[in-house]
C-alpha cells in the first residue's frame, strides 16, 4: 500500500512539474510577446538617441587642436596656443551641448564638431580678445595667422568687429 502511495505521489509531481514548466513555456511566451511589442517603439527611440548623442569634449579637443595647430605651423608659441585650444574648446563644447537639448530635432548636427564653426565670427571674436588680452605685442601677427588673414582683411575684420562691439 505504502509503494502505491509513493508511486501515486510520484505520478502526481510528475504531472505538477510537466505543468509548472509548461506554465513557465507560456508565461516566458507572453512575456516575449509583450516585450516585442512595447519594445519595438522603445527600441527606435532609445537606438535614435544613442546614435546622436554628442560626442566626449576630448574628441572635439583633439580636432580642435589639429586644426590650430596646422594653421600656427609653429609660428605661434605653444602656451598662447593651447590656451586658445582650451578656450575654443570650451565655448563651442558648451554651445553643442546646449543646442543638443535645447533642438532634440538636430541632434545628429550638434553630436559631432564641424570645422567649419571654427570659422564663425563670435569664435574669431572670442581668439583676437583673448590674443590682445596676453600678448597685445604680437596682437595683429598672432591674430592673422590663426584667422588666415592678411593685412587688408584683419583691418576690415576690426572694424567689423568694432561695429558689432558698439552697437
Amino acid at each position: 500500500m505504502t509503494s502505491g502511495f509513493i508511486t501515486l505521489g510520484l505520478i502526481l509531481i510528475m504531472i505538477l512539474v510537466y505543468y509548472y514548466r509548461l506554465s513557465l513555456k507560456e508565461g516566458n511566451y507572453e512575456i516575449k510577446k509583450n516585450y516585442k511589442q512595447t519594445s519595438d517603439k522603445e527600441h527606435i527611440k532609445t537606438n535614435s538617441s544613442k546614435l546622436h548623442k554628442i560626442g566626449p569634449k576630448y574628441n572635439f579637443y583633439i580636432e580642435i587642436k589639429k586644426y590650430y595647430s596646422l594653421i600656427s605651423n609653429n609660428k605661434i608659441p605653444d602656451k598662447l596656443l593651447e590656451e586658445i585650444i582650451n578656450i575654443v574648446t570650451d565655448k563651442i563644447y558648451d554651445n553643442y551641448s546646449r543646442s543638443w537639448e535645447q533642438y532634440p530635432k538636430s541632434r545628429k548636427r550638434y553630436s559631432k564638431l564641424k570645422l567649419e564653426d571654427l570659422e564663425h565670427s563670435f569664435i574669431h571674436y572670442l581668439i583676437t580678445d583673448f590674443i590682445k588680452e596676453r600678448n597685445p605685442t604680437n596682437y595683429n601677427q598672432f591674430s592673422k595667422l590663426i584667422l588666415k588673414m592678411n593685412d587688408m582683411k584683419f583691418d576690415e575684420y576690426e572694424k567689423r568687429k568694432r561695429l558689432y562691439e558698439t552697437k
